[in-house]
């Protein structure tokens, strides 16, 4: 009997052949389960992944239970806070500490979501627009397309030394590192305040680069300044001579033809 008359005949057609295993598409894991992470627990219908994928931005805590946990938006970040996921040894990074993990009371637009200034630790409030102590302003960008990465810098050995030199100029983050214990955090948190990656040596070539530019800048500006002085006396004196109706010495051979 073929498939179509077992049909007909209100037989149960053969089983759709399923997936041993899926992997989960929020963290990673490979799964058993084919309708739930066994790990993080995110369901695989369509509804789930919309909604996860919504609630999806540039903002990241380390969590050891999903290491591998999708970034969420500001806005997904702020009710984590609130709901006590995200406290203030919580490691964060985002947009405004241009994707370097840093601690959560240190980060900009986070830290006072947590009742402390990011910048001189003093209290605030989740509402402050800034610290009433030191003025730092807690507004973040809320785009959550924006990772707020640091700019391509040179980098000596990729590229001769006095293009990486040439190439340093403003910060490209304004954040300080923050000190910590060695038991309290294993990595370096926040972005130096100065170049990037960029030693004691480049910054003192740099230092000299710039002044012997100045200098040369001065030079080119004096001279440029004698010459105009010098120009604008030759006119004056030829325009003293012309007018008395004299002429100058030895002048005599050049009158008309």
């Amino acid at each position: 009997m073929t498939q179509d008359a077992q049909t007909e005949n209100g037989t149960r057609p053969p089983p759709t052949p399923q997936p041993r295993a899926v992997i989960c598409p929020y963290c990673g894991h490979v799964s058993g389960d084919t309708v739930r992470c066994a790990r993080c627990a995110g369901r695989f219908d369509p509804l789930s992944r919309q909604a996860t994928q919504n609630a999806m931005g540039p903002w990241s805590f380390i969590d050891p239970a999903v290491p591998t946990r999708a970034g969420c938006s500001y806005e997904t970040l702020r009710s984590l806070v609130e709901r006590g996921i995200v406290r203030s040894d919580s490691i964060v990074r985002g947009p405004s500490t241009r994707q370097f993990w840093m601690r959560a009371t240190r980060v900009p637009g986070v830290a006072h979501l947590l009742g402390i200034c990011h910048n001189c630790q003093e209290p605030a409030r989740p509402d402050d627009y800034a610290c009433a102590s030191c003025g730092a302003v807690f507004e973040v960008d809320r785009d959550r397309q924006h990772l707020g990465v640091g700019p391509i810098r040179l980098i000596a050995g990729q590229v001769p030394e006095g293009q990486v030199v040439a190439s340093m100029g403003s910060p490209a983050g304004g954040v300080a590192f923050e000190s910590v214990p060695a038991s309290d955090a294993p990595q370096p948190t926040g972005v130096p305040s100065g170049s990037p990656g960029a030693s004691s040596a480049a910054r003192d070539r740099l230092a000299r680069h710039r002044a012997a530019r100045k200098r040369r800048r001065a030079i080119v500006i004096g001279l440029t300044a004698a010459a105009v002085v010098a120009a604008g006396a030759a006119m004056f004196a030829i325009g003293v001579l012309a007018g008395s109706g004299d002429a100058p010495p030895g002048t005599e051979s050049a009158a008309a033809p």
